[in-house]
Parts: C-alpha cells; sequence; structure tokens
C-alpha cells in the first residue's frame, strides 16, 4: 500500500514553458542551499493512472529522438512516460501502454543494430498482481518491439508470469541481451533485439526474484556474469535441498550457476560491483529483505568477494531491502557503501559505510521512510558524492561528508523509487523525481542547479540513478579484461571413496602463461569454499584424484586456471557421487544388460539416489554428472523420477549424433531396464534433454527429444524406485 503524503501544492513550472539553466553564474565549487535548486518543469497529476500511479519503477535517461536526452518511468496502470529533460515536452509515440499491466520495475535502455537511439526495455506485473505480466521492450518512437512470456511448466499449481525486476542489459552470448528473474522459478536471459531466449537458458532459480542483477566482467577474462539475489522456500526440487531464506548467486553467460552464497533471509535487494574492497578489489555489495523476521540476516549490508566470499557483513538499524550505492561520498578516491534502512512507517535512516572493513563512516536519520535506493552526485563540483535520499516525504538531500541536510525536493510527494541525476543539454546538473501525491496519482519533477557542472556530477565515483547507469549494469565502472583463461570440459568420474577429475586446458590467447590449476570441493551446487582443496600448490596437468571422500554423498568440482593476469573464472561445474563398485549382476527376471560398458563408446555412470521427493516444479540443475563418450556426454541427469519422467542432458561433442540412453535400476543382484530410447536429433555444440518416460521396472516409452526451452519436468510420482545408473551408447 502507497504511503499518503499531504496534498501537492501547485507548482508554476509547466512543461514546454520553463527556462532551466538560468540563475547562478557561479562556477563549481560552489556552496549548496535550498535555493540552488530550480524547479524546471512538472508533469501530473497524471490522471490516467488512476490512482495506480509511479511507485516503484525508477526514472532512467534515454535517448529517443532528435530533441535530446529524456527520462523514461513506468506506473502502476501499465504506462510509460517519456518526456525531454531540457523541457519536459513529451517524446513523440509516448506514452505507451501494456494494456493494464503493473510497471514496478526501472526501464533499461540499450542502442539496437547500430542506432543512434535507445530502445526501452522492461519488466511486467508485480507481487500482487503475478498472473500476468513478462518481459517488454519497445522501439525509440514507443512502438512494441517484442514481448517475452515466462513459461510455466504446466504441473505447477500456481504459475507465476511477472516479472517485478529490471531488465539488465549485458553482452551474455556476442550481443546485446537482457536478463531478469520473474516472480515465477525462471530467470530468463534474451536477445535484446527479437526478445528470444538464449541458449542454456531460462537458469532455474526456485523461488520469485524481485533483485535486479549486477552484469559485469568479474574475472577479467572478456565474458560478463551476473550477480543476483534471490528467495528460498524450504523443501527439495530435482536433487537440490532448500531452506527458508534466500540466495546470492553468480550465473555465467550460458545459464549455469558459478557460486551460490545461501542466506537465512531472502535478498530482493539488488547487487552493486565495484572496486570497494581493501586496496580497490572488486566486490559485490547487497542488502536482504524481511520475508523471514527474526532471522540473523535481517537487516543486514553484505559484502564479497567476486567469488563470494563474505567480507564482512553489517547489520543496521532496519530491513535493508534498498539496494546499495557505491560512492566516493568522502572524496578520498575511495568507494564507500551507501544504504538506506527502514526503521518505522515513517522513520529511516541513512548509513554510509567504509567499504574496506564496512565500519561506519557516518549514520543519519531520514526525513522520512525509506522505500527505494540512494543515489550518489557531485551536485556542488567539491569532490565528493552527495547523496539524494527517496522517502515517502520527499527525496532529501545531504551533504556527502558531513551526512547534514541540504533540501528536500518534492516534500509533498511519496517516492519507492530512485531519483535520476543528469547531465543535461545546457551543461547544468538535473534532478528528475517521479512519485505519487497526496491523492494518490502521479507526478514527474525535474530540477536543475544553475551554474553547476553535470559532467562532473555524474563522473567518477558517482552513482547517478537506480542500479548506477542507464544499462542498469549495477557496477560502479567497468571491469577490464586482464586476459584471464579458463579450463573447459571439466568432467567427474566417481570411484570407491574418491572422484577422478579430467579437463581441457585452455584455447587461445593467454594460455601460453598458464602456471597451474586451483581445484575447489563443494557439497551443494555453486558452493565451493573460497580455498582450493590442492592448498598453495597449482595442479600441473589437466586431472586430478580427489580422494578420502564419503561414499554416497555428492560433490561438485570447479577448476579455474592461473596465468600471467591471476585466477580465471571457474570451469562449468561437475558432480559425481562416489560409491562402491555394484556387485555383478546375477540372472536377470527381465532382459538382463551387462553393467560393465560393452564397448568404447559405452559409458556406465553412476548416481545418487536422493532421500526425499521434489516438492517444486524444476528444471534439471545446470551442474551434474558430466561424462565424456567419443560422440556424445550426459551433462546432467536427474536420479529420481519425476512424474514418470526422467530428464537426461545430452552434449554432443562431434559430428552428428545419434545412439540410445539406457536407464538401468540395480536390484539386488539384477539389472533392471527402466527405460530406453533412441536419439538422433543433436547437432555438434547442442546441448539438449532426453525425456524418457518410465512407467515401471520393465517397460518405458521416450517422449521425445526435448532442448533446455522445451523441457518436460514435473513434481514427485511416487512409487517408482530412485533410478541407480544411467547407460549410452
Amino acid at each position: 500500500m502507497l504511503s499518503a503524503p499531504r496534498a501537492l501544492a501547485a507548482v508554476s513550472a509547466t512543461p514546454g514553458t520553463a527556462k532551466c539553466g538560468v540563475g547562478s553564474n557561479t562556477p563549481p565549487p560552489m556552496t549548496l542551499t535550498a535555493t540552488s535548486f530550480v524547479l524546471c518543469w512538472s508533469y501530473g497529476s497524471l490522471a490516467q493512472d488512476h490512482k495506480a500511479p509511479i511507485a516503484e519503477s525508477s526514472p532512467v535517461v534515454a535517448n529517443l529522438d532528435s530533441e535530446g536526452p529524456a527520462v523514461v518511468v513506468g506506473d502502476r496502470t501499465g504506462y510509460l512516460y517519456a518526456y525531454h529533460l531540457s523541457d519536459g515536452t513529451a517524446v513523440a509515440g509516448w506514452p505507451v501502454y501494456d494494456g493494464g499491466t503493473p510497471i514496478d520495475s526501472a526501464p533499461s535502455v540499450a542502442a539496437l543494430g547500430g542506432s543512434s537511439l535507445e530502445s526501452v526495455f522492461v519488466g511486467t506485473g508485480n507481487a500482487k498482481y503475478p498472473d500476468v505480466g513478462g518481459y517488454a521492450a519497445y522501439e525509440p518512437g514507443g512502438q512494441q518491439l517484442w514481448h517475452t512470456a515466462v513459461q510455466d511448466p504446466t504441473t505447477d499449481s500456481r504459475p507465476a508470469y511477472g516479472v517485478q525486476a529490471s531488465l539488465t542489459v549485458a553482452d551474455l552470448q556476442d550481443g546485446t541481451d537482457v536478463f531478469a528473474g520473474s516472480l515465477d522459478q525462471e530467470s530468463y536471459a534474451l536477445d535484446a533485439t527479437t526478445g528470444s531466449v538464449l541458449t542454456g537458458w531460462p537458469f532455474f532459480s526456485a523461488d520469485s526474484v524481485f533483485s535486479t542483477a549486477a552484469a559485469g566482467d568479474l574475472y577479467g577474462n572478456g565474458q560478463e556474469e551476473l550477480v543476483v539475489g534471490g528467495a528460498s522456500t524450504a523443501g527439495s526440487a530435482m536433487g537440490q535441498s532448500y531452506s527458508n531464506g534466500g540466495h546470492v548467486r553468480v550465473l555465467d553467460a550460458q545459464g549455469a550457476l558459478i557460486y551460490d552464497y545461501d542466506t537465512n533471509q531472502e535478498v530482493v535487494s539488488s547487487p552493486a560491483v565495484g572496486g570497494f574492497l581493501a586496496n580497490g578489489a572488486t566486490g559485490i555489495a547487497v542488502g536482504t529483505g524481511t520475508y523471514y523476521p527474526g532471522t540473523t540476516d535481517t537487516d543486514t549490508v553484505k559484502a564479497f568477494t567476486t567469488r563470494l566470499g563474505l567480507v564482512w557483513s553489517d547489520t543496521l538499524d532496519g530491513p535493508t531491502s534498498s539496494s546499495p550505492a557505491l560512492a566516493d561520498v568522502e572524496g578520498n578516491g575511495q568507494l564507500d557503501v551507501v544504504e538506506g534502512s527502514e526503521t518505522g512507517r515513517l522513520t529511516g535512516s541513512v548509513w554510509v559505510l567504509d567499504g574496506a572493513n564496512g565500519s561506519t563512516v557516518w549514520e543519519v536519520p531520514a526525513v522520512s521512510r525509506i522505500i527505494g535506493s540512494v543515489v550518489a552526485a557531485d551536485l556542488s563540483g567539491r569532490g565528493y558524492q552527495d547523496l539524494l535520499v527517496p522517502t515517502v516525504h520527499g527525496v532529501e538531500v545531504l551533504d556527502g561528508r558531513s551526512g547534514s541536510e541540504v533540501t528536500v525536493l518534492g516534500p509533498r510527494l511519496g517516492f519507492q523509487n530512485s531519483p535520476l541525476v543528469t547531465e543535461d543539454p545546457n551543461g547544468t546538473v538535473g534532478i528528475t523525481i517521479a512519485g505519487y501525491n497526496g491523492d494518490n496519482v502521479g507526478v514527474v519533477q525535474h530540477y536543475e542547479i544553475p551554474g553547476s557542472n553535470g559532467a562532473l556530477a555524474v563522473g567518477a565515483g558517482s552513482w547517478p540513478m537506480f542500479h548506477h547507469d542507464p544499462s542498469l549494469s549495477g557496477v560502479s565502472s567497468a571491469l577490464p579484461d586482464l586476459g584471464t583463461v579458463s579450463p573447459t570440459a571439466l568432467t567427474a568420474q566417481a570411484g570407491n571413496a574418491e572422484v577422478s577429475l579430467s579437463w581441457v586446458a585452455p584455447t587461445g590467447a593467454g594460455t601460453s602463461s598458464v602456471t597451474g590449476y586451483n581445484v575447489y570441493e563443494g557439497t551443494a551446487p555453486g558452493h565451493e569454499p573460497g580455498t582450493p582443496i590442492n592448498a598453495a600448490t597449482p595442479v600441473a596437468g589437466s586431472n586430478y584424484l580427489v580422494t578420502g571422500l564419503s561414499n554416497g554423498q555428492s560433490y561438485y568440482f570447479e577448476v579455474t586456471a592461473i596465468n600471467s593476469a591471476g585466477e580465471g573464472a571457474p570451469s562449468t561445474e561437475a558432480s559425481a557421487t562416489p560409491e562402491l563398485a555394484p556387485v555383478a549382476p546375477g540372472p536377470p527376471a527381465v532382459p538382463p544388460i551387462a553393467i560393465t560398458p560393452p564397448s568404447t563408446t559405452t559409458t556406465t555412470v553412476a548416481t545418487t539416489t536422493p532421500t526425499s521427493a521434489p516438492t517444486t516444479t524444476t528444471r534439471p540443475p545446470s551442474s551434474a554428472t558430466s561424462v565424456p563418450v567419443p560422440q556424445i556426454s550426459i551433462v546432467s541427469s536427474e536420479t529420481k523420477v519425476m512424474n514418470g519422467h526422467l530428464p537426461v542432458k545430452l552434449s554432443c561433442r562431434v559430428g552428428t549424433c545419434s545412439g540410445t540412453v539406457t536407464v538401468i535400476l540395480v536390484k539386488g543382484h539384477q539389472a533392471v531396464v527402466l527405460a530406453g530410447a533412441t536419439y538422433k536429433f543433436l547437432a555438434a555444440g547442442r546441448t539438449d534433454v532426453v525425456q524418457l518416460r518410465v512407467t515401471g521396472a520393465g517397460s518405458a516409452r521416450f517422449s521425445g527429444g526435448k532442448t533446455v526451452k522445451d523441457r518436460c519436468i514435473a513434481t514427485a510420482h511416487g512409487g517408482l524406485p530412485a533410478i541407480k545408473m544411467i547407460r549410452i551408447s
């Protein structure tokens, strides 16, 4: 429910008539006072929003026509507005209307196809209306470019299609792409030009995602990764157990999980990435949420390495659902972490934390409750970042060094988003605020600081809008390609209390200087600790035997390469479960098969018997047993029959692949065929999911060759045995 501020007083500046930038000619540095901020234009009340006004959608800047930059923002009625910064006139073709689906995500923008103008991307639907919405894109002139719906499995009893997280623009697969989690259990990466789902996606997030992802080259290898928060509900899905709380995850460009840090509170805050750790090292800062009250991660801000090693965690005086800003608040060339907290219905606090160790630089009470996220800009030209704090009673401007209040913009308006700071066409600092008045109707206002330096305000050390920039990258500055490299094709072969790992050495530039490898081990996907199991001595070759393991326990592995540029991104995760060798089978009750592979083109893979049935509809995990054979390999497989289906993910490595998939149950001294199917639908470089229909011991029906996008996966089916072995030939 929106907090209702006092009634909005009339303003004299109207669109198309204001003379922005007129006033003091004092060059920076300058002393800011309340009179430094001039209202240039105001749009609203926006009667068409039918009292479903601008709320959590934050304004961003976009180049939509030849008339100069514009501000773009959405509302809960389903409108996207676009107004020129220079005079507040509406951009031709805008606003656009999506038919009534609420927009609580911030728009993101990118130029497509070599155009000098930018398209707009937005998520639609929200927590109140999760059964409608999706991913949408609009051309610069306001025409819809595409709409992509969330594909919910038909077996999900509570489907959701809304996308409340904002769409982050990133270069994931050699082009301009966008990514956001949904309110369902899937997170999508899409081609920004067509809206088509990228190869390897969606990622199964297991719960709703409100967090907007950060995107950057975390490991210096020229490839962007994604960092995103999420929620978690206790249960088990596809062999993976979940507890109440949340996650911070790092995903690769192909939709695979790289790292996962679990919290006991949801993470709805959007991560911020930048060089704020000690010695300027790149780190990840994020708040949490409020869904699980009383947990130890409630009210916290956390800082991680890029491999999700926890550096520090601070407990503040209230919920930290808003997203941190990284800014040089002290003017010392170092980034601090800035967070707003909710301390009550009409109260909040602003915190500036030392990025290196989390110690408090300063903390002050805000003018009112903080729901949106703080932004930072050098408004005065004094070499440090001032703060703009959105509250339910105006946007409070604070001096960055002291925390003292300068003024409150729009004191009779309410804000649940972030303000926007720009370099306006006349060169001055522009500030756009978008919220709602006491009648619960939307209002957009634009201010300028006459005589100010707009380029300086949004320069190095600033965080001038939600998630930093119009791409919503969440990164304080570009992360360079350092020339690190990564191994590929990691495989894990289980033995008795051991796992044999092998991988392919990196190829291409920078590989000649590889000095060794680090091997990381965990007992859950993405949960490999930060210390390699080979300790301080890098592995010289491309294989490694891990011993001293527990039979029946699943283990997950990643390998990194080390060269002169440093340690690179981890390989794709591989998993195996050590166990005793199976007893040789006796005379079978049904047609027998040999457990020992009959030829070099047949591989037998031991897998885990899960202890509990899944409780949610899921996709196959991105990390599972991976065993290469001459033409085809098992990328992942499940060990539990799901509504009679067993998904087996196969990767074709050479040529056109064809053969047979066989599922074997080891039952006492017998090997019983549960399912078998031929396949001939893979091409080299493709990864597809073969769905086996398991109807009972001794009989099976193949349900078709499915791509990952079209897979058929359902909830647990009782009465059928767990799968013990999978054979491909």
